[in-house]
């Protein structure tokens, strides 16, 4: 059966001035996201890739072209509208981690559920949870620092899904990783999307990752040079 399209963008341009130039960081990308599928962004440094993740997620507006959430087009959200996205349809995954690292592992996944407005008695199951799935639910009481690369990503990862995004966008969550750490990591996001239903946009330049993937959009100089 035909996956439905959860995201799809039209001639999508984001633009920069840099003195008196204009730099195209996204250059007339059009593609498509199928929900319940891992789609990778692929390129070096400076492709573009995470400049387009960040305008799929709303943390960045297009400069000319449209971005469909199902059928709403979001780049005509209001800064509230904006807001309620980001906080209730889909969770982030950022390349640093970015966990707090004064909060233990459970605090900083309940601070995820915080954001996102869950209510405060489903704070405790929903926590032990998702550090569960993510194979770290012994390890609740410990700070980022005392942890490994490795299990501080996923702990990101479980305070991503944890309100029960619809999408998660992931920025290189791998790119501080050894290879099977890495690797492990995918694997991971790969599974929660049949076991918790979500989709996953993820940028990489690693090519070990393009096989998991269930599409990749390969960009260059902020176009897309290759779909497969």
């Amino acid at each position: 059966m035909e996956k439905t399209i959860i995201i799809s963008t039209n001639g999508l341009y984001r633009q920069y001035q840099v003195g008196n130039t204009v730099i195209n960081a996204v250059k007339n990308v059009s593609l498509t996201v199928k929900q319940g599928e891992l789609t990778v962004l692929r390129g070096r440094s400076g492709s573009g890739k995470t400049t387009l993740l960040n305008l799929l997620s709303t943390l960045d507006m297009p400069t000319q072209g449209n971005i469909y959430y199902h059928d709403e087009d979001i780049t005509k959200f209001s800064e509230a509208e904006k807001d309620r996205f980001r906080r209730e349809e889909i969770g982030v995954i950022f390349q640093s981690v970015a966990l707090m690292s004064q909060m233990t592992a459970y605090e900083n996944v309940e601070f995820g559920l915080r954001i996102a407005g869950i209510p405060y008695q489903e704070y405790k199951p929903l926590v032990q949870k998702y550090l569960n799935l993510v194979g770290l639910g012994n390890r609740t009481a410990h700070l980022p620092g005392e942890l490994s690369g490795g299990e501080q990503q996923r702990i990101a990862i479980a305070r991503a899904i944890a309100h029960h995004p619809k999408v998660v966008f992931a920025d290189e969550p791998t790119a501080q990783l050894d290879t099977a750490t890495a690797l492990h990591v995918v694997k991971l996001l790969k599974e929660l999307i049949e076991t918790e239903k979500i989709t996953v946009v993820m940028t990489t330049h690693d090519p070990n990752m393009m096989e998991i993937a269930d599409t990749v959009y390969s960009l260059q100089d902020g176009e897309i040079v290759d779909a497969q």
